[in-house]
């Protein structure tokens, strides 16, 4: 198996939910030229802070919570609980690097597991721009530009053709796990992310 994903080791397990997962290193490097977008973009925030978050449907968020947190070394960063009429779930949401996020585990259940992936862009205009684009070429919009409570990003959601969203945002607020204080949030959003 690590030879077929091109690293030296590889670990694969499930989490208490049955999500497979794999830990590797000593990743083949590729010399070939970085990816050039055909229109003009800023680039995604990557590096350090990995390249997004995944937020994953979980059916016990304390178990879910320990497994990450204590068994894998994940950081909390906060909680959102959500009231919408008769639904009410809570949100965990951990990091592993400067990114405020890495995974977020939503209490939720339903046939997905994985519920968004996101991926950041270093300029608001990037994510105006690609929103523009989603409706002139009739890409299913999920949720419409907002700004979310926790970490502050501006996005958008779209529907991928798998069942799971992208959320495509700029400008959420790093960690530092010395001074950060763990919170909870009554609302997803400041603002937008309205969903049809």
């Amino acid at each position: 198996a690590a030879a077929k994903r091109k690293v030296a080791e590889l670990l694969s397990f499930d989490d208490p939910m049955g999500l497979r997962s794999e830990l590797y290193y000593g990743a083949e490097l590729a010399f070939e030229q970085p990816f050039h977008s055909p229109r003009p973009l800023s680039g995604f925030v990557t590096g350090e802070q990995g390249i997004g978050h995944v937020v994953l449907a979980v059916e016990n968020l304390e178990d879910a919570m320990r497994f990450y947190r204590d068994a894998l070394g994940m950081r909390e960063s906060d909680f959102i609980d959500i009231r919408r009429g008769d639904t009410a779930f809570r949100i965990g949401f951990l990091h592993c690097n400067p990114r405020h996020h890495t995974v977020a585990l939503a209490e939720v259940k339903g046939p997905k597991r994985l519920l968004h992936l996101m991926l950041q862009v270093g300029s608001l205009d990037d994510v105006g721009t690609t929103f523009g684009l989603c409706q002139n070429r009739g890409v299913p919009i999920a949720a419409t530009m907002g700004r979310h409570t926790n970490d502050h990003m501006v996005s958008f959601y779209m529907n991928s053709p798998s069942g799971f969203e992208i959320e495509y945002g700029w400008g959420a607020r790093t960690v530092d796990d010395a001074t950060w204080k763990v919170q909870t949030h009554q609302a997803p959003s400041i603002w937008g992310h309205q969903r049809g």
